[in-house]
């Protein structure tokens, strides 16, 4: 949890030498010795130094956080802790915060697009599923026919999922209705209107 008296009365202590502190304790970040050396602009065998001398306590992960470390410095170094030291790295976290917002979002954005084509390939699956399971079950009926009518056919029945109102359930289009729709149409007639009374057609039974 965070310590908001022991930040406020050490900010009181130094003057708002570090006003940043609660910043630096809501970010919670968490520092390497060679990342505070960093932020501080010292050297990292300064950081060693600090550490072998108990000047700086690192948790067991061998890290701390900024605002611990800002804390215990104080007592010993408050040069390093100026505002002019700490308020670019404020504004870095910021940054990074900001930046971690832009990557969920993009995340997410990444997820929905996921998904979307995910159900795009599961329905291209099921026409594929269903196609299959018409030419067999309509195969006497449609070996009778010619052949380029059986291509068109076929084409014009996948061209009817390219609209937008096209219906969910592949199966209530009928791909021999189509094939006699064209095996019947006038010879030079342009265009094929969707087939709606060849859904209503039954399998031939022998």
């Amino acid at each position: 949890m965070t310590d908001l008296n022991s930040i406020a009365q050490t900010n009181a202590a130094f003057g708002g030498l570090f006003p940043d502190a609660p910043a630096l304790d809501a970010a919670q970040v968490r520092l390497r010795p060679a990342d505070l050396a960093r932020m501080l602009k010292v050297s990292r065998q300064a950081v060693s130094q600090w550490i072998a001398a108990g000047k700086l306590r690192l948790d067991a992960d061998g890290r701390v956080s900024a605002a611990s470390a800002v804390r215990q410095l104080v007592q010993h170094h408050p040069e390093r802790l100026r505002a002019s030291a700490l308020a670019p790295v404020v504004r870095e976290m910021h940054d990074l915060r900001l930046r971690v917002a832009d990557l969920e979002r993009d995340l997410a954005a990444a997820r929905a697009d996921a998904e979307f084509h995910s159900g795009a390939v599961e329905e291209l699956i099921e026409q594929q599923t269903e196609l299959m399971r018409q030419l067999m079950t309509w195969r006497e009926t449609l070996s009778s026919m010619p052949a380029d009518v059986i291509v068109d056919a076929v084409r014009h029945w996948l061209s009817v999922f390219l609209d937008p109102c096209s219906p969910a359930d592949p199966s209530t289009v009928r791909l021999v209705g189509i094939a006699t729709t064209l095996r019947d149409s006038v010879e030079g007639e342009t265009g094929l209107p969707r087939p709606n009374a060849a859904n209503n057609l039954e399998p031939d039974h022998d």
